[in-house]
């Protein structure tokens, strides 16, 4: 008995290795591996802190598949039961591009320096219509529009911008701040100081100077002179420059003025090859000297037969802005099934019919098509269409098909010929019940003549 719940135990351990090794060898989780530290925090594009580009890259994903790129709110996209997460209600999709096809190993990236695929990073409202979120830096002020503020935010790299994936990967973004503006001033004193003095002194000086004349008199003559000496000693002290530098720093804290207008955020001008499921309206109005006149031109998106399809049906497709005579696929997503291809007409249009599987899970689905545009680009189109469980159809007892032949005459021979009916025959009950009637009335009949004889 023990060697038997040995040999049991050790079988279901085999099985349940080999269900996790074929799992692990169908689906590998995905990742952003570039930028490499995750939070992430962002350059800065200029001094009000708005964030510049930067390369986003990926493993892991589907092989061979259009990948997406936006920037969505810091909500935690893989919440707790019974709360959900939709990109519809967190995230932009006009943050990101066309899409990047991933390699046959599942990679895929976003270079900061190629517009057309590049994420467009934000800090702000978000940039399509501003009334889902707002994403800023950790100093940034509110702008009180009833938004719920983000401090850090999420960069999600997908296969489909309306569906959450499995195969989604995320990585957390911090918002730069704005810088702090600084002033600078210097100041330069000059004082000159000359001074001169004058000093004035007076030295006496006594001389005697005695004369004898000869003379029978002898005569004695004293003179005395004074002599009175001026010197003048004047002083210079050249001019003296006294420099003092002084720097006064002011910082000046960020200003922020919240008004109702609307922001506009200004993209590089690039191309964009990725067409939604909606209606494109163009509108022109002219000026004319006796008044204005609009004219308004409607450009419908990719269409099907039916926005429902039972699982197993059929459904025709229809889509137009193709490069004349190319080829076309077709792919239904969430989980990649590969619904074939169709040709492009030489109007840049096609017209197809593809089946459902019938394991296709019921609920919403993206019905993708991928190909060449008429600009010459590579191109993804998108449509939703909703699965439902297919209705039985049960065929009652008189319903049983069946065939009759009618007579007819051909065109041209005047000879006539048999042609076949299918479908149920109204008459055949009231024939029945026609020929049961007679039967009885013939038998009561007999049974009265048999009584009389």
């Amino acid at each position: 008995m023990r060697l038997a719940s040995q040999r049991l135990l050790r079988v279901l351990l085999l099985g349940a290795a080999a269900v996790l090794a074929l799992g692990g060898a169908t689906y590998a989780a995905s990742s952003i591996t570039t930028p490499g530290a995750n939070p992430f925090s962002a350059p800065a594009a200029d001094a009000d802190g708005n964030p510049a580009a930067f390369t986003v890259s990926a493993t892991g994903l589907p092989a061979n598949t259009f990948i997406f790129i936006e920037q969505c709110d810091g909500a935690d996209p893989h919440p707790a039961p019974p709360a959900t997460w939709s990109p519809s209600d967190h995230c932009d999709g006009t943050t990101g591009n066309a899409p990047v096809k991933s390699d046959a190993s599942g990679n895929v990236s976003f270079p900061a320096d190629n517009d057309n695929v590049r994420l467009f990073p934000f800090k702000g409202p978000n940039p399509n219509g501003g009334d889902k979120f707002n994403c800023l830096a950790p100093n940034d002020p509110s702008p009180n529009n009833g938004n719920p503020d983000w401090r850090t935010c999420h960069v999600r790299v997908t296969t489909s911008l309306t569906i959450a994936q499995t195969s989604d990967a995320f990585l957390t973004i911090i918002l730069p701040d704005a810088q702090a503006a600084t002033t600078s001033s210097s100041s330069t004193s000059s004082s000159t100081s000359t001074s001169s003095s004058t000093s004035t002194s007076t030295t006496p000086t006594s001389s005697t100077t005695t004369t004898t004349i000869p003379g029978p008199t002898s005569t004695s003559t004293t003179s005395t002179s004074t002599t009175t000496s001026t010197s003048t000693t004047s002083t210079t002290v050249k001019p003296t420059t006294t420099t003092t530098s002084s720097t006064t720093t002011t910082t000046v804290k960020p200003t922020t003025t919240t008004s109702s207008s609307t922001t506009t955020t200004v993209k590089p001008t690039t191309t964009t090859t990725t067409l939604k499921p909606t209606t494109t309206t163009a509108t022109s109005t002219t000026v004319g000297p006796t008044g204005t006149s609009t004219t308004t031109t409607t450009v419908p998106g990719p269409s099907v037969s039916s926005s429902t399809v039972g699982q197993g049906g059929s459904i025709t497709v229809a889509d137009h802005g193709w490069k004349p005579n190319t080829a076309v696929d077709l792919t239904l997503h969430s989980d990649p099934i590969d619904l074939g291809g169709a040709q492009v007409g030489t109007k840049g249009t096609f017209e197809t019919t593809v089946t459902i599987p019938a394991d296709t899970p019921t609920g919403t689905h993206s019905i993708e098509i991928a190909g060449t545009l008429e600009s010459g680009q590579e191109g993804v189109h998108t449509i939703e269409v909703t699965v439902v469980t297919p209705t039985a159809t049960t065929l009652g007892p008189l319903d049983t098909p069946t065939t009759a032949f009618v007579s007819g005459t051909s065109n041209g021979s005047g000879s006539s010929g048999s042609l076949p009916r299918t479908g149920s025959s109204p008459q055949l009950p009231a024939i029945g019940l026609g020929m049961v009637l007679i039967g009885s009335g013939l038998g009561l009949a007999i049974g009265r003549r048999r009584r009389h004889a």
